[in-house]
């Protein structure tokens, strides 16, 4: 990875000359503004804030009233001799002032400058350290942009690198300069590198034989963060014993400085954290505790970072403008017990659980001493991916045909299909086959991937109505907590059953009748769940994703389920419309559509 030049390509045509607007005074300007030669780069504006590329290359945002003498000067780092020359100041007999410049005419010209250059949305434009594609920059299709912090990287798809400096626009993106981050090494390492990494991910105790080889597609993707379409996440479990800490080290070893760590960050120090970059980001001690929000946050995150079609979060400020962020990482959690996981979340995060290691003491010095016969092994990997990137395309593509023929939904295709070509781009120096695809997938078992139909979120949302418990009277004139499907059980079915009062009391209520919308048809029975309902509210779905409505959205989506536009009576002077649930989708004991009348349970009711 060698060919070092600071001229690997012109800076973009938008560094225009231009001029400033200056009027003529004690002040002047004396003629256009060579930008080219110029200490900073305007870049754009948006909403009376401008960007730039400062002295330093860095990336500097100044809003109009900022643009005063002190904070031009900060922006050109000092180079009071440029700003003089161009924005001279005149004593009263006309004459320039030694190291002296017009705040005024240098602020205009600032502004005319970025205003040329057009609108600038950072979230979009800007690209930090990390692996990015090139497709935007002519001659390089196919290709990758390596942002190494100090040093820019231009990947030709035959797979030469030509190096630059950071601190420039490129394409329709600016890549500013950053702490420097890793850099390929010049030897990439070759696939018995790769395979005796594999077997040493092979000496933990993993859940499923198949782990080793989806951390090792998640390392390749998370080295590549930035070019991948699609960023996996895993989620690593374990109990004391199990290695999960020494894993970890090793990890981080191969990753280097680009990986983004914290124990319990906010989401939006995350974000502020990357800031623009591509980088793999690792969140140990996960611990979910009960009653805090902080975990999902976590998880919510991850889940935008998957693609770059998810849509970036957005904050107000008090000026009236919005900052947008755009989160690219591929996301390493670990804890002892994992986070509840939604299935939007489960088809993006990977759970890998560890298991206790046997005589994991005694074995510790011969875990170091092979964990040291790795060192220096992460740049070398990232060198194997640059070099094999058009390999991967082409992994991604057959795995992708595959999946999509084993009738797998389009994100479980993509989860998978990223891991798969990440580890078969690291193990191997030619594509994949079809064939080997298939056997692939095969081996790291698709199923850990998809969320099964009884995981749906309109079968969550039921499992939690059916789950829910309720005060209902016994025997003896008590009351007990039971949960609603027990209580529906218990009351067989029967509209006016003794139980029906509790029910309706929630906002529920059995029936039967024909379909509205086939009056003439058989009765059928049916649970019905009016659409808005204080203690629904309250009991059964606070705090969920599911309150204030939200499950009559989700228990409409079930099977054969309607929202017909009929008023139901619920008692008690209550009425309104409801959402319509098939007697027999309830669970498999409602499945025969009339499971009869339990009587004589333990807990006292009918």
């Amino acid at each position: 990875m060698t060919g070092d030049s600071d001229d690997f390509v012109p800076l973009d045509e938008a560094k225009r000359q231009g001029d400033d607007g200056g009027a003529a005074g004690r002040s002047g300007f004396r003629g256009p503004v060579e930008w080219a030669e110029a200490p900073v780069t305007p870049l754009g504006h948006w909403a009376g804030t401008y960007y730039f590329l400062s002295r330093a290359a860095e990336i500097r945002t100044l809003h109009f009233k900022d643009l005063r003498a002190s904070g031009i000067l900060s922006l050109f780092g000092g180079r009071v001799d440029w700003l003089s020359e161009v924005w001279p100041m005149f004593d009263q007999r006309g004459r320039p002032i030694p190291g002296a410049f017009s705040a005024n005419d240098a602020a205009a010209g600032l502004i005319r400058a970025c205003e040329d250059e057009g609108f600038f949305d950072p979230a979009a434009d800007l690209r930090g350290p990390g692996i990015w594609r090139a497709d935007d920059l002519e001659g390089y299709e196919g290709g990758l942009i390596l942002h190494c912090g100090d040093r820019i990287g231009l990947v030709t798809a035959e797979g030469r690198v030509i190096w630059g400096k950071a601190g420039r626009r490129l394409g329709a993106h600016v890549y500013p300069k950053r702490r420097r981050q890793p850099r390929p090494a010049d030897v990439p390492a070759s696939a018995r590198d790769v395979a005796e990494l594999e077997g040493f991910l092979g000496s933990w105790n993993w859940g499923r034989p198949s782990d080793p080889k989806v951390i090792l597609g998640y390392l390749a993707c998370a080295m590549m963060v930035g070019a991948t379409r699609w960023r996996p996440h895993v989620w690593v479990t374990g109990d004391a014993g199990t290695g999960k800490s020494e894993l970890e080290k090793f990890v981080w070893d191969l990753l280097g400085d680009a990986v983004w760590r914290a124990s319990w960050p906010t989401a939006a120090a995350i974000f502020q954290g990357l800031d623009n970059a591509a980088r793999p980001v690792a969140l140990d001690e996960i611990e979910s505790e009960p009653g805090s929000r902080r975990v999902q946050e976590l998880v919510k995150t991850a889940r935008l970072a998957s693609t770059d079609e998810q849509s970036g979060i957005a904050r107000g400020s008090i000026g009236g403008t919005a900052s947008i962020w755009r989160i690219r990482a591929c996301f390493w959690f670990s804890s002892i017990i994992p986070a509840p996981l939604s299935p939007q979340d489960r088809s993006r995060i990977v759970v890998l659980d560890m298991g206790q290691l046997e005589n994991a003491g005694e074995g510790a010095g011969a875990f170091l001493e092979a964990r040291a016969s790795f060192a220096g092994l992460g740049p070398r990997l990232r060198a194997r991916l640059i070099a094999g990137w058009g390999r991967y395309v082409q992994n991604e593509a057959a795995n992708g045909l595959v999946l999509a023929e084993d009738g797998l939904a389009a994100r479980v295709q993509a989860q998978m299909g990223a891991i798969l070509a990440g580890y078969w781009t690291l193990a191997h120096d030619r594509p994949i086959t079809f064939e080997e695809a298939r056997a692939l997938a095969e081996a790291l078992e698709p199923e850990r991937f998809s969320v099964d139909a009884e995981d749906s979120n309109a079968a969550l949302c039921l499992q939690r109505l059916m789950q829910s418990e309720v005060d209902a009277q016994g025997d003896n004139d008590g009351l007990w907590r039971v949960s609603i499907g027990h209580l529906l059980a218990r009351n067989g079915g029967n509209p006016k059953g003794r139980h029906s009062r509790v029910l309706r009391a929630h906002g529920l209520a059995v029936a039967e009748r024909p379909d509205p919308a086939d009056p003439a048809g058989p009765d059928r029975r049916w649970l019905q769940v009016k659409l808005s309902h204080d203690l629904l509210d309250r009991q059964v779905y606070r705090e969920t994703e599911w309150e204030r409505g939200g499950w009559a959205v989700a228990l409409a989506r079930l099977p054969g389920a309607i929202k017909p536009r009929v008023t139901v009576n619920f008692g008690d002077y209550v009425s309104g419309k409801a959402v319509w649930l098939p007697w027999e989708t309830l669970g498999e004991r409602f499945a025969d559509g009339d499971p009869g009348e339990v009587t004589g349970g333990a807990d006292g009711l009918p």
